[in-house]
């Protein structure tokens, strides 16, 4: 199913993007408008290892076309639960959306448009692909997907990677197709987050960006020969506090003096009034950091220490925890003396 996003690549949407926003048509009031999802099939159904196309229009008002909207595809197994997001498309200049699929086993399929301030979401109805399997299919054999996180916890702005390596038997399965899905914190309802080939040992991984605390889930759907394997769910963290670091100099004359500054944010605002400690330690030593200073932040979250170094110093801010906020520290700068 989810082998439903092509064997030549992760995704391909057949229609092409057009500029957001409507054709001409008869004037629309004020929205945010309804709009409506068609679905249907290219063939009712394939051989194992075919493939096929889902096709559909998005419509607004009385029917005009909707342009340059993204939709969602999903898929459900027969024996599963729920839908599944397996790719996105962007809607063309007619309000067309195709994405094709590769489903290892029969499929149901229907195309969901979230919404958004201008538009209304949708959902479509369900088309079915049927899976022809021959009367002497070949035993699939099955498979398992772990899955891990580099960090349970990043900043507001920071970077995480959500990998996995599935595996049939203890042996890493190469070149299959591994989708990511997401679902942020306090809501239900799983996203597609991409898709990609195993490696040569059966691993992958994604960098993920999360702007809230999220869950992350990695989805095999089977081939015609390995059967579909989910991976536990992960969670990424969002740390509210960050702290910035710069110097006003990377080198200094001995004797000489420079300014270790920062700003503290929390959920991206200054954070005034806040103690924040230098930490510093001699380059290239074993010698651990020490707390040389401790500032107060000014009323836009910036604080900045002045150091005479006499050898070349590494250093870093770090903010302590409090009752109300995590601790978090700074990337490291240096001084070099020369």
């Amino acid at each position: 199913m989810f082998s439903s996003l092509l064997r030549r690549t992760a995704l391909v949407a057949v229609a092409a993007t057009a500029a957001a926003g409507l054709v001409s048509g008869p004037a629309l009031s004020a929205g945010p408008h309804t709009t409506s999802l068609s679905i249907r099939t290219a063939r009712p159904a394939v051989a194992p290892g075919g493939t096929d196309t889902i096709l559909g229009s998005l419509l607004v008002g009385g029917g005009q076309p909707l342009a340059g909207k993204t939709v969602t595809l999903e898929a459900q197994l027969a024996g599963d639960p729920t839908f599944l997001p397996v790719g996105t498309v962007i809607s063309g200049a007619h309000g067309g959306v195709a994405l094709k699929v590769t489903p290892a086993e029969t499929t149901r399929y229907q195309w969901v448009f979230a919404g958004d301030a201008a538009d209304r979401g949708s959902h479509s109805g369900v088309a079915t692909v049927r899976v022809q399997v021959p009367l002497h299919a070949p035993t699939r054999l099955a498979t398992s997907l772990s899955i891990r996180v580099a960090t349970p916890v990043v900043g507001l702005t920071g970077k995480d990677t959500v990998s996995g390596r599935l595996i049939s038997h203890r042996v890493g399965l190469r070149g299959k197709l591994v989708l990511l899905l997401a679902r942020a914190d306090g809501t239900t309802s799983w996203t597609f987050g991409g898709a990609k080939r195993t490696g040569p040992h059966g691993g992958v991984a994604f960098v993920v960006r999360p702007k809230v605390g999220s869950h992350y889930e990695l989805v095999f759907e089977g081939t015609r020969n390995f059967r579909k394997a989910r991976s536990a769910v992960v969670h990424v963290a969002i740390r509210p506090t960050a702290i910035s670091i710069m110097t006003s100099a990377v080198t200094i004359a001995p004797g000489g003096s420079a300014t270790v500054s920062g700003v503290l944010t929390d959920h991206g605002a200054p954070f005034a009034g806040q103690s924040v400690q230098l930490w510093g330690r001699p380059a290239g030593t074993s010698q651990g950091f020490a707390a040389l200073a401790a500032g107060t932040t000014a009323a836009d979250g910036s604080v900045s220490f002045t150091v005479s170094p006499t050898r070349t110093m590494n250093y870093f801010l770090r903010f302590p925890r409090t009752a109300t906020a995590p601790a978090v520290q700074s990337t490291t700068r240096t001084i070099a003396v020369s």
